[in-house]
């Protein structure tokens, strides 16, 4: 299949894939690294809420919140983490579909 192409053109291809992979990779560095930021700042929240509540029924009430905001934190995560092996499949794979489709109608 290879053989039909210039060592230009293999290049290029295998340089856009390159590419589209690691800019999958900035992405998710770049959501992760918000997400981060995000949970720490409700951590903080939480501690300081935690510590001026009076009863335990605010403590309870305090803590509820806290859970709920961690479970959407570890739902947005792995979102994130499943965006990433998904850019990083299709970045791999994008600049190789049209000439593979092409070298399958040069053969037939």
């Amino acid at each position: 299949m290879w053989s039909m192409y210039l060592d230009r053109d293999r290049r290029r291809i295998f340089s856009d894939a390159a590419v589209d992979v690691s800019m999958s990779v900035s992405n998710y560095g770049l959501v992760a690294a918000r997400l981060t930021a995000a949970d720490y700042f409700e951590a903080l929240r939480f501690v300081s809420r935690l510590a001026g509540s009076s009863n335990g029924a605010e403590i309870v009430k305090f803590s509820e919140a806290q859970y709920s905001a961690q479970a959407k934190a570890i739902r947005e995560h792995t979102d994130n983490l499943f965006e990433l092996g998904r850019g990083i499949l299709v970045g791999a794979t994008r600049p190789f579909r049209r000439h593979l489709i092409t070298a399958c109608c040069a053969i037939l």
